[in-house]
């Protein structure tokens, strides 16, 4: 193993095997799976969001991602993730940026799943004789050297020697947001598309899906995304989506509704028991637009009408702009507005809602959610977060989904404050004085949850889980010495220490 030299800058893994095209985290209450085709929760055609953990029981069937768009000759392009049993339109891997051609699938066909325990281990252990990074730590896609000309940083990692190349035997480890996280790398132009039938966007996406809360009781997931268009075209009229299958589950139950203000799509039980699923408290779950707010809401089924399943890329789009087959726009039947499906609110019995309608059959609910229309021209991107949030902790259904309102407002405040920021950490210079220093070191900095010695050999000198507010230095040889921080956020500090004989 190497050891680290010089400066750093910013920029549930299997030991020695490769990791799988598809995968599974169990954190936070809920059990979810998902695969590098742009699918979430869903394995091998069975639903993969269990609420709770080991109840067997499913509050999501699949979700995935939509994007349609049209370039400045008016020509049409879709690409859309469904379910992992049917067609496909995203292939693993990024898109060559002067050829335009996407990556050979074999060599990026996998998910880099990983975690903050996994991360810390490979820091403490990767210069012991023995040690084996784990698969996901060791072959991160962090920056790319070969002879393709993709983008030179494919995920975000920490970069200690500043070289803008991730070297895991030197110490170096992914950046991740949150406890445990899957990565993966998308394009749509490698091969035919089999969902849509449309034509590629030639869109290269960046995911990390991820859990950040610890209490069990919170059942949150949340999803990043970074939509890079790697195409010679500007798009306009571009949008993009989310589509969400529920479950809740009885599948044949369910209403849907909208709340445009809370940038939220959720479904719930249209009666007070779950005859096959959550019984007598029955759950409530929803997908909330976090980085940007929600522009269209619309929920179609799957049949053939013109509210029923997409035939055409066309079709497609016209969902994605809140339109149904029929190119006819949503129309709520009390107010003017015909962006949002059944935007009232349950909880309250007020607005348009299925809940109390005569004219609503329960029955099996899907949503799209979408985003735009927006202008990006090549090389620009778009950055979507969106939350899962399941909520049981109410007294009955309907007391359920005023849980989950309030609920989507914690989560929206707790991303404002802690996630909204690049999906890279910024790094900081460490304020420490005196420097040089003989006997003792002192630093301001708040909020520290590691702080490292590092001699100029690469090995630990000193570390500690948080900010001493002092540290002895007389007892270490002297010489020149790397300080690095990090804070809760993820952001790194650093800084050079002189300490004198």
């Amino acid at each position: 193993m190497k050891r680290i030299a010089g400066i750093f800058l910013l920029f549930l893994p299997l030991i020695g095997a490769a990791q799988a095209p598809h995968g599974e985290i169990g954190v936070n209450g809920i059990r979810w799976g998902l695969n590098n085709r742009g699918i979430l929760f869903q394995n091998n055609g069975q639903a993969a969001f269990e609420a709770p953990i080991d109840s067997g029981i499913h509050a999501i069937l699949a979700s995935g991602i939509w994007i349609a768009g049209k370039d400045q000759m008016g020509n049409l392009y879709v690409s859309a993730a469904c379910y992992d049993t049917s067609g496909q339109d995203f292939f693993p891997g990024p898109i060559d940026k002067t050829t335009y051609i996407a990556a050979d699938t074999a060599n990026w066909n996998h998910l880099w799943i990983t975690d903050s325990a996994a991360i810390a281990g490979h820091q403490s252990w990767y210069n012991n004789q023995g040690y084996q990074a784990p698969w996901s730590i060791a072959n991160w896609p962090g920056s790319y050297s070969g002879s393709a000309n993709f983008n030179p940083i494919l995920a975000p990692f920490v970069d200690y020697n500043a070289n803008n190349k991730y070297e895991p035997d030197s110490g170096e480890i992914p950046y991740i947001r949150g406890k445990s996280a899957a990565y993966f790398i998308l394009n749509d132009v490698y091969g035919t598309h089999t969902q849509s039938n449309g034509n590629g966007l030639g869109m290269e996406v960046y995911g990390m899906v991820h859990v950040d809360q610890e209490d069990p009781n919170y059942y949150v997931v949340y999803a990043n995304y970074r939509f890079v268009n790697r195409s010679n075209r500007t798009y306009d009229s571009l949008y993009i989506g989310v589509f969400t299958d529920f479950l809740l589950g009885k599948k044949d139950d369910n209403y849907i509704s909208t709340d445009s203000n809370r940038n939220l799509i959720y479904a719930y039980n249209a009666e007070a028991y779950d005859s096959m699923g959550y019984k007598d408290n029955p759950a409530v779950v929803g997908m909330q637009f976090l980085s940007e707010p929600l522009g269209k809401s619309i929920s179609f089924d799957w049949g053939a009408g013109d509210e029923g399943w997409p035939q055409t890329p066309r079709e497609y789009f016209q969902y994605l702009a809140g339109r149904y087959r029929n190119e006819m726009p949503i129309q709520d039947p009390l107010t003017s507005q015909n962006s949002y499906i059944y935007a009232g609110n349950p909880c309250t019995n007020t607005g348009w809602t299925e809940y109390g309608s005569v004219n609503s059959v329960p029955g099996r609910r899907s949503a799209l959610g979408s985003i735009g229309p927006k202008t990006v021209a090549p090389g620009g991107y778009v950055r979507l977060d969106v939350a899962y949030i399941f909520n049981r902790n109410g007294t009955d259904y309907i007391d359920n989904v005023c849980k989950n309102l309030a609920q989507a407002d914690a989560v929206q405040n707790y991303w404002n404050k802690n996630l909204s920021s690049a999906a890279t950490p910024q790094t900081q210079a460490l304020q420490i004085y005196p420097n040089p220093a003989k006997t003792v070191i002192y630093m301001n900095q708040e909020n520290l949850v590691q702080v490292q010695l590092i001699d100029m050999k690469g090995s630990v000198a000193k570390s500690y889980k948080r900010n001493p507010g002092s540290i002895t230095v007389s007892d270490l040889k002297p010489g020149i010495y790397l300080v690095m921080a990090r804070d809760a956020q993820g952001n790194h500090y650093r800084t050079k220490l002189v300490i004198t004989p």
